[in-house]
């Protein structure tokens, strides 16, 4: 009884997230499409295109959607997902949400990922007791002077929810004093980890040197293979710190060989060929990439979870894919890279919206 009653409150849940999600991207996408003038003229290739495709499913999305999504190429492409379907069922579905937060945590990386290089942890806390980087209950206190007795670059962010760098603080060699260290561990409360800034491959740094520059890998664990969906580098905007589009920075689609594209897009929709220091993109090319591709799908493997996973990786001065962190509820990369699933849609949809209805029929 205990079982069926706590089945029932995951699935209320989980349906009162869905409509949120659903809503929240629904509004968002018609103040995208208000301030593209309309986005593109799509509304006989939407009847002739975009509605047989979807009636398989039995399924008719929102012609606005493809307004907002072929409006750089000036095509239609029926594979494009809307994203009330995306973040509203198809991410539930690939990814177990009840999970996510525990999952996701910076301070528990060490548990799935002890393996490959991450940045070096100075302490951490959870729940609000703190820890050294070998797990050892801390002292606040000691937690303190271990960040002031680090002599490097280091930082200090939320371990969880921690997205567009939200309360993210930098510490430059020899700044960090009490009274500084000390309000940051005020002001997140818990949930946070300390840890040494990396240091990026020159070839990283050269398009913007004040910020990590990672590259964004979004993959769908599918059938038993890991899928390699899309790939984009972040790069931050001129003398910031932090790499998001939103603070000024840039997305640049990268090649299956590991090149980046020609253009990148800005906070502003805008496509632009290079940076602010007339860096090329389509000069750059992401060093050891294979390395970084072969890293991910590996992990991916062993967090059956999350089938659907976004992935923060950079490059060292030493070659090595640093990991950053993962989100088991990534942006779809549609603006920069084209149809999420790609070759593989077909075999998506039909999971979800055939295959799935068969399961819960059997279960």
């Amino acid at each position: 009884m205990r079982s069926n009653s706590r089945k029932l409150r995951d699935s209320l849940n989980e349906n009162i997230e869905s409509v949120f999600r659903k809503g929240k991207y629904r509004l968002a996408a018609r103040k995208r499409l208000k301030r593209m003038n309309g986005g593109y003229d799509c509304d006989q290739e939407y009847e002739d295109i975009v509605v047989p495709y979807w009636k398989r499913y039995g399924y008719k999305p929102n012609k606005f959607w493809y307004q907002i999504f072929s409006e750089r190429e000036q095509k239609v492409d029926p594979r494009y997902i809307p994203d009330d379907l995306y973040f509203g069922e198809l991410v539930p579905y690939f990814s177990n949400q009840q999970f996510r937060r525990f999952g996701e945590d910076k301070c528990y990386h060490y548990l799935w990922f002890g393996d490959i290089k991450r940045p070096e942890t100075i302490c951490k806390n959870i729940a609000g007791v703190f820890y050294d980087k070998d797990m050892n209950v801390i002292t606040k206190d000691e937690a303190l002077q271990l960040c002031m007795d680090y002599k490097e670059e280091f930082l200090i962010k939320p371990s969880i929810d921690s997205g567009g760098g939200r309360l993210i603080e930098f510490f430059e060699p020899g700044e960090a004093d009490f009274s500084k260290v000390s309000k940051v561990f005020a002001d997140i409360s818990a949930n946070f980890i300390a840890q040494a800034a990396v240091k990026q491959h020159e070839e990283l740094a050269k398009l913007n040197p004040s910020s990590l520059n990672t590259i964004r890998v979004i993959s769908l664990f599918f059938n038993g293979e890991v899928h390699i969906l899309s790939c984009i580098l972040r790069v931050g905007a001129k003398g910031s710190k932090v790499d998001n589009v939103g603070a000024g920075g840039f997305a640049c689609p990268i090649l299956e060989d590991g090149n980046l594209k020609d253009k990148a897009v800005n906070r502003k929709a805008e496509w632009v060929t290079e940076n602010s220091d007339g860096v090329k993109f389509a000069d750059v090319k992401i060093p050891y990439y294979d390395k970084l591709i072969e890293t991910i799908k590996k992990k991916h493997k062993v967090l059956p979870h999350f089938k659907l996973i976004g992935w923060d990786f950079s490059i060292d001065t030493e070659g090595d894919p640093v990991f950053i962190e993962y989100n088991s509820c990534p942006g779809p990369n549609q603006i920069t890279c084209g149809p999420t699933f790609g070759d593989i849609t077909d075999q998506v949809l039909e999971e979800f919206f055939v295959k799935k209805d068969l399961k819960n029929a059997q279960n």
